[in-house]
């Protein structure tokens, strides 16, 4: 069962690896993923990074959300662990797209 914590105590949780959430669950981890609401916007590469989904403008979802994504940046401290959450087309996508 999740603990329940102040917004910034459950970014501390997901980067300890702890389960934890929000009073209302706005923000929640199992310990190895970070939501906000339902949307994945943390996850722990597979070398154990923490890494954040860059949802804020021109990205955003929901001011919430954002918020929730600028605590996750500051408190990992990583510039290379933000990812934009919708990567580029590559390849022969990219090419059909502009035909």
């Amino acid at each position: 069962m999740a603990t329940i914590l102040p917004r910034r105590d459950v970014i501390e949780a997901w980067l300890a690896g702890s389960p934890a959430r929000t009073q209302n669950s706005s923000l929640s981890t199992d310990g190895d993923t970070l939501y906000s609401y339902n949307l994945q916007i943390g996850y722990k590469s597979i070398h154990g990074r923490a890494m954040v989904k860059d949802y804020r403008a021109p990205n955003n979802i929901s001011q919430t959300t954002s918020t929730h994504v600028g605590l996750a940046i500051s408190a990992i401290n990583d510039p290379g662990a933000i990812r934009n959450p919708y990567p580029p087309m590559v390849g022969v996508a990219r090419r059909e797209a502009t035909e």
